[in-house]
C-alpha cells in the first residue's frame, strides 16, 4: 500500500495536469525510496513543487487521499463528495484548508507535510500513534497505521 518496487515513480492518476475526478479506492503503485524519521513517520514525493517550503504554523491548502495501510481501504477523499450527516445534503468535492499545527490535524501530517512546496505530492506512511491512536475515529480504527497522499496546493 505504501511502496511497491518495480512501479512507476508517478503513477498514471497524478501525472496530469487535471484533477482527479475522485479518490482511487486503493493507493496508486509507486516505487521510490522513503525517507524513515525517527517516529516511525515515512514519506516518499511523488512529485516535487516549486517555491517556498511549508512551515509548521502556515494555513495550508491541500487535496489528498487515505488508505488504511492494513488492507489499503480508501476511508477519506477531498476528491470525492461528502454527505454532511447533519444535513443531508452532500458537499462537493473541495480542496481541504487548515492550519499546519498540533491540535489542528493530526501529527503525522504536520511532521510529514512540512517542507512540501506547492504543486508538491507526497505519499505519507503514518504510524497509528501519530495518527488516531488506540480511540480511533470514524471508518479508521484503533491503532490503524494510515497511508496518505497529500498534493499540496498552497500556503499562506
Amino acid at each position: 500500500c505504501f511502496i511497491t518496487p518495480g512501479a512507476p515513480a508517478v503513477p498514471s492518476i497524478y501525472d496530469g495536469s487535471t484533477t482527479p475526478a475522485a479518490g482511487p479506492a486503493t493507493s496508486p503503485a509507486i516505487s521510490g525510496t522513503p525517507v524513515t524519521l525517527a517516529d516511525g513517520l515515512k514519506y516518499v514525493d511523488i512529485k516535487t513543487g516549486s517555491g517556498p517550503a511549508v512551515k509548521n504554523g502556515q494555513n495550508v491548502t491541500v487535496n489528498y487521499t487515505g488508505w488504511l495501510a492494513k488492507g489499503c481501504q480508501k476511508f477519506d477523499s477531498s476528491y470525492d463528495a461528502h454527505s454532511n450527516s447533519q444535513t443531508g445534503q452532500t458537499q462537493p468535492a473541495a480542496p481541504a484548508t487548515f492550519q499546519l499545527a498540533q491540535g489542528q490535524v493530526i501529527s503525522g501530517w504536520v511532521e510529514g507535510v512540512a517542507g512540501m512546496a506547492p504543486g508538491g505530492i507526497r505519499r505519507l506512511y503514518i504510524p497509528a500513534a501519530l495518527g488516531y491512536g488506540a480511540q480511533g475515529t470514524g471508518p479508521i480504527p484503533a491503532n490503524a497505521d494510515l497511508v496518505f497522499d497529500v498534493q499540496m496546493i498552497s500556503a499562506k
